[in-house]
């Protein structure tokens, strides 16, 4: 039987240091949330990731997430049933060079609306989970992200979720 075991985290921490006449204030922030990812189908499981990192050249490419067309690092389709967690990176450092998420499924379902987008600009990251309610893919009408460039973008993908 396969297993599954993985950790996502956002982390964020920093230091402001200020001045002052008589000494330099500093304030600190520190903030960490890791989600811990066991083989299974219930709260705060999974049993599959799909991964890609790849170059969008003014276009737009759709993730299936249930008609099999994903496949794992050993070759195997994948139709996942529930997302628990997503994350979109744009590799890019040029200006302009923004990625737009849409698809049914993320639209809908993740966003929660008809059409509603979401931009990634250089540099940046989208990282959303939802390890107790899961985001449930609804065939033919919920289960397709979208990633839409307007110049050649390098851009990565993971898909945590339940197959």
């Amino acid at each position: 039987m396969a297993t599954l075991n993985a950790a996502t985290k956002f982390e964020m921490s920093g230091q402001f240091v200020g001045s002052g006449a008589f000494n330099n204030p500093l304030v600190q922030m520190s903030m960490v949330r890791e989600q811990l990812w066991n083989t299974g189908t219930g709260d705060n499981q999974a049993n599959q990731f799909w991964q890609k990192t790849a170059s969008l050249a003014s276009t737009s490419i759709n993730f299936d997430l249930d008609a099999g067309s994903l496949t794992d690092d050993f070759g195997t389709a994948l139709v996942f049933t529930t997302i628990k967690a997503i994350y979109i990176g744009n590799l890019s450092s040029t200006a302009a060079d923004e990625l737009i998420i849409s698809g049914d499924f993320y639209t809908t379902v993740v966003l929660g609306g008809t059409a509603p987008t979401e931009q990634i600009d250089p540099g940046g990251v989208v990282y959303r989970t939802n390890p107790i309610d899961e985001w449930t893919i609804v065939a033919t009408s919920a289960d397709v992200i979208t990633i839409t460039s307007t110049n050649t973008v390098n851009y990565e993908i993971v898909l945590i979720g339940t197959v």
